[in-house]
């Protein structure tokens, strides 16, 4: 599936097309993984390569920058996909883009890769809310009855049908939910919330949070001989690729990650080489640490930087992309690519030590 004007084309969008299938459709993408789910996010994967080898086959058309190309291609897939899946998911969705988009004061938006977010109109440089944010609001949404119901907040359950919402009901509802995050979200975790508020029971199963790409060493992460390979495949990798992986470390599960203490539990570096080999500057220090209470002030060179941020590991995606200077989901696609070739690199290594 290689072109000769895009010869690595496939290298560049497979983490990418992995990442945000998993992230969209809540799938693992592993071969034994026998849900419906997954097997059918498996085909949608093969779909979308099948599609991005076409388009670069074709002549007269110029693609420059494949990443984001292929994101696009890809959001675009899983939205066909999950409207043939899930009608009431996707009623929900749309009423709520509907409003959102013709509604004065609100707005949706997309990012470079496609991704689209919502919030009021003034919103759309401000970093989307973090994910466990969003996920206490739909653990337990007391906070949006509250805010419109104060009374009787538990009475204020948004029972009323989908389809007898006036627009003074829709503006209610959303102006309570981004108070109480002040912030925007990606439309999906919009969706989440309003799905649970509203009893939509056909919405998209369990989240999976990051995009695949260890082999089966990752829950081997303490693993000293593991870590030796792994910072020395590192040592190499660009800036970006370093911040997107270092600051917000994959794990085998959402309780593991960031456990960047296993390079020096290890013995594979310390934390001021980690933060050698990072060199964060001062800005990225300082928005890494945006709104944190008890973040050090500067302490004046990588090494001391990597040091005062420790204990506050891991970052949120949303702090990364600050520092970076980039969108959120640009974090998640740097961290995918750098997964993918930590692990490709890796099992070169290791082949090569048995020899």
């Amino acid at each position: 599936m290689r072109s000769p004007e895009h010869e690595d084309w496939f290298d560049v969008a497979e983490p990418i097309v992995r990442a945000i299938i998993r992230k969209k459709l809540r799938v693992t993408l592993r071969e034994e993984d026998d849900r419906r789910e997954n097997q059918d996010a498996l085909d949608l994967v093969q779909g979308v390569y099948l599609d991005l080898a076409k388009a670069m086959d074709v002549g007269d058309r110029e693609i420059k920058d494949i990443g984001p190309y292929a994101a696009v291609v890809t959001y675009h897939a899983c939205a066909q996909y999950l409207r043939s899946r899930y009608p009431e998911h996707t009623r929900l969705k749309n009423k709520l883009r509907y409003f959102l988009s013709h509604e004065p004061g609100f707005a949706v938006w997309e990012t470079r890769e496609g991704e689209s977010c919502c919030g009021y109109a003034g919103w759309q440089r401000t970093p989307v809310a973090g994910a466990e944010l969003v996920q206490a609001l739909i653990a337990d949404p007391v906070q949006i009855w509250a805010k419109l119901s104060p009374y009787e907040p538990r009475k204020a359950t948004v029972a009323r049908a989908l389809d007898a919402m006036k627009a003074s009901d829709w503006r209610n509802l959303l102006a309570a939910i981004f108070d109480q995050l002040e912030r925007p979200l990606e439309l999906d975790q919009l969706l989440s919330i309003a799905s649970v508020l509203f009893g939509v029971k056909d919405e998209v199963g369990v989240q999976i949070d990051e995009p695949g790409g260890w082999p089966d060493f990752d829950q081997r992460l303490h693993a000293k001989k593991l870590m030796q390979g792994l910072w020395q495949v590192l040592q190499d990798f660009e800036h970006r690729w370093l911040m997107a992986f270092l600051l917000n470390l994959p794990g085998a599960t959402k309780e593991a990650r960031g456990e960047i203490e296993a390079f020096e539990t290890s013995g594979a570096a310390n934390r001021r080489d980690v933060g050698r080999l990072l060199g964060l500057i001062q800005r990225e220090y300082e928005d890494l640490g945006h709104e944190t209470l008890e973040w050090p002030a500067d302490p004046g060179s990588p090494e001391d930087r990597m040091a005062a941020a420790w204990p506050f590991l891991p970052r949120e995606d949303t702090l990364i992309a600050r520092a970076l200077q980039c969108e959120k989901q640009q974090v998640i696609n740097l961290r995918a690519v750098a997964v993918q070739k930590a692990a490709k690199r890796m099992k070169v290594l290791f082949a090569v030590e048995k020899r």
